[in-house]
This record gives C-alpha cells, sequence and structure tokens, in this order.
C-alpha cells in the first residue's frame, strides 16, 4: 500500500518538474525570438534612418558583430 502511494507521489512530482522544465524551455525560446527580432528592427530602422547603402551597410554589420563579439566574450569569462 505504501509502496502504490510513494510511486504516486513520485510519478505526480516528476510530472509536475517535467512540466516545469517544458514551460520553461517555451519561455526561453520566445525570449531568444523577441531578443533576434528586436535586433533585426534595431539594425533595420538604423539603415533607414541614415539612409545606408549596400557596402556602408555591410561593413557596419561586420563592425556591429566583432563588437558584440567581444562583449558576449567578455560576458563568458
Amino acid at each position: 500500500m505504501l509502496e502504490n502511494i510513494n510511486n504516486k507521489m513520485i510519478e505526480e512530482i516528476t510530472n509536475l518538474v517535467n512540466q516545469m522544465k517544458s514551460n520553461l524551455a517555451l519561455e526561453i525560446n520566445k525570449s531568444i525570438v523577441n531578443v533576434y527580432w528586436n535586433i533585426g528592427r534595431i539594425i533595420v530602422s538604423n539603415e533607414n534612418e541614415n539612409n545606408n547603402r549596400l557596402e556602408y551597410g555591410k561593413e557596419v554589420l561586420k563592425g556591429l558583430s566583432n563588437e558584440l563579439t567581444k562583449r558576449a566574450i567578455l560576458f563568458l569569462i
């Protein structure tokens, strides 16, 4: 009898933790998509504001990529 109760509790707790993990993964993925969408919006908005041309835009993106990569490395240290 006690074993059945323990098994039921273990199953309920396991289901709860698995549901939380699933919800957390969903929220993280939503946040990542939101960040990338806003990064794109900022870049496009800046290009439109400054009437940037293709070659200049490529250089801006390279510089932006390099600087963000450096900063990301600093955050990881």
